[in-house]
């Protein structure tokens, strides 16, 4: 829930971090700018005709090229397989038991047929 209070101490903070201006008509003047720039380089785009984003010479329809896949770096990589290794392998039944003992949060279940869970030790 938006508290006004809380949010004036903490406003030019994050007006700092997002790079944004706290006075409201300074910030919505700069984003009608940034808007208006991108719609211009949008414009240019389309009129050349080429390029991923273009119009269909034909029926004027908008033509979208899908995105290419990013490479992932080796290093992140080697990093995931280095932190997966590290994980003990628990099959997920396993878990669900071991938590149920310290938890009990299967008594917080009710059976579709309206019978209580089944315990087990």
């Amino acid at each position: 829930m938006f508290v006004p209070e809380q949010w004036e101490p903490q406003r030019g903070e994050f007006c700092r971090l997002v790079g944004r201006c706290a006075d409201p008509g300074v910030a919505l003047a700069a984003v009608v700018d940034e808007l208006h720039t991108a719609v211009g380089e949008l414009e240019t785009v389309l009129a050349e005709g080429e390029g991923p984003v273009r119009l269909d010479g034909e029926s004027g329809d908008l033509i979208i090229s899908p995105l290419t896949a990013e490479d992932v770096p080796a290093e992140a990589v080697a990093l995931k397989t280095e932190l997966t290794e590290m994980l003990p392998f628990a099959p997920i039944v396993s878990l669900l038991i071991e938590l149920d003992k310290r938890t009990g949060y299967l008594d917080c279940f009710t059976h579709a047929g309206g019978q209580a869970t089944a315990r087990r030790s």
